[in-house]
């Protein structure tokens, strides 16, 4: 039975289809993850494309945090009254050069400024993203991805940083960007 995305998903009952729905999509999308303290990874690929999906298949298998793991630790959290927000949260974009490097623009999304990326001048205008010579100098150039890790407390945000810092990124054969914010 198809999943009805036109009325709310009450996800406390949802039947199976529902739920799997909710296992293969990742947290930070229906719902934001909450935490105060975040650590962004941006990185572009390299020109192994297998290589870089590769990475890409290990972070969604066993770090990302799907919709149902979100939603199930969010209620843990406002039952036990405690200050920690829920553990570690993992999250992964890619931009539209990121959809290209991969081999997978035909699947893209197909907004406008999305496509055009964030540097472009009619992009920026109707974002108001201010001129690009404002900008930190490595925003200036194309990203491919960002990875949002999150977690209670600062210490706890930096510590899953370094975890994921350790990941093979080095079997991507391009620029890698790794920058904290």
């Amino acid at each position: 039975m198809p999943i009805d995305l036109s009325k709310p998903l009450a996800w406390k009952s949802a039947d199976i289809e529902e739920r799997k729905l909710l296992q293969r999509l990742q947290g930070n999308i229906l719902k934001g993850h909450g935490r105060e303290t975040t650590a962004n990874i941006f990185f572009t690929f390299g020109t192994d494309v297998a290589a870089s999906k590769r990475m890409l298949r290990e972070l969604g298998n066993y770090h990302v945090t799907s919709t149902w793991r979100q939603l199930l630790e969010a209620e843990k959290f406002k039952a036990s009254n405690k200050c920690d927000s829920g553990g570690a949260f993992v999250h992964v974009a890619l931009s539209h050069t990121g959809y290209q490097a991969l081999e997978l623009a035909d699947v893209a999304p197909l907004d406008v400024d999305f496509r055009n990326s964030m540097a472009n001048v009619v992009s920026r205008e109707a974002l108001k993203d201010g001129e690009l010579a404002d900008w930190e100098e490595r925003f200036r150039d194309p990203i491919d991805a960002v990875v949002l890790a999150a977690h209670d407390n600062v210490g706890k945000t930096a510590e899953l940083d370094s975890a994921l810092r350790a990941i093979p990124w080095k079997s991507m054969d391009g620029a890698l960007m790794l920058n904290r914010h």
